[in-house]
C-alpha cells in the first residue's frame, strides 16, 4: 500500500504531506540529478510514460519522492509526479479519490474540476489554488481508475507559470498502456 493509498483510508493527511513536503521542503527530496530523457516504464502496472517537455529551455529533473512512480522537479520551482496503485480492485469514483488528494490543504480555491474517459478507464481531473509560504501555489490533479489500478498525477507550480502547467499537461496525456500478449492458440490446441 503506498501513501497515498492510506490517505485515503485516513482523511487526505498524507497526501497532504506528500504535496507540501515536494513543494515547501525541496530538501525533504532527494534529485536525481539528471535531465529526464528516458522513457518510463511500470513494468509491474503495465504502462510507461515519456518524461515532460522542458519549459522555456530548462529541463525537468528526475527527482526522488516517497511513494511516487517517477518525479520530477522543474522551472519556477514546481514539481510533478505520477502514483500508482495495482494491487486491489477498486470501485471508487475518480472524483472522490482525486479529491481526497487535497484534504487538508487549507485555504483552497477550486477553480476547475470535471469528470471524463480515458484510457479506457474513468478519470478526473482538478486545478486549485492554495497559499503556500509567502506565495500562491495552484496545484493540478489528475486520478484516472482503471480495471484495478489508480494512477495519480500531481504537479503543484507558483501562480502565474503556465507553460509549466501545459508541459504537466502534455505529460499525464502521454500516458500509454502496453498491449497485452495474446496467446497464438486456444487452450487444448497448443502444438505438442
Amino acid at each position: 500500500m503506498t501513501m497515498l493509498d492510506a490517505t485515503r483510508r485516513v482523511g487526505g493527511a498524507a497526501a497532504t504531506r506528500w504535496l507540501l513536503l515536494a513543494m515547501l521542503l525541496p530538501a525533504c527530496a532527494s534529485s536525481g540529478g539528471g535531465a529526464a530523457t528516458e522513457l518510463f516504464r511500470h513494468g509491474e502496472h503495465g504502462y510507461s510514460l515519456a518524461p515532460p517537455v522542458a519549459v522555456e529551455a530548462v529541463p525537468w529533473r528526475s527527482l526522488h519522492l516517497a511513494d511516487a512512480a517517477i518525479a520530477y522537479r522543474g522551472p519556477h520551482a514546481a514539481w510533478m509526479a505520477l502514483s500508482s496503485n495495482c494491487t486491489q480492485a477498486k470501485h471508487e469514483d475518480p472524483a472522490t479519490l482525486g479529491r481526497q488528494l487535497l484534504v487538508g490543504i487549507s485555504d483552497r480555491e477550486r477553480l476547475e474540476s470535471e469528470s471524463f474517459d480515458f484510457a479506457d478507464g474513468q478519470a478526473f481531473r482538478q486545478l486549485v489554488e492554495s497559499r503556500g509560504p509567502g506565495r500562491r501555489v495552484r496545484t493540478r490533479t489528475v486520478t484516472l481508475v482503471r480495471g484495478d489500478c489508480v494512477l495519480d498525477w500531481v504537479l503543484a507550480v507558483p501562480v502565474g507559470q503556465p507553460a509549466v502547467e501545459q508541459s504537466f499537461e502534455s505529460w499525464w496525456r502521454g500516458l500509454e498502456f502496453e498491449a497485452v500478449p495474446v496467446p497464438q492458440t486456444q487452450l487444448g490446441q497448443a502444438d505438442r
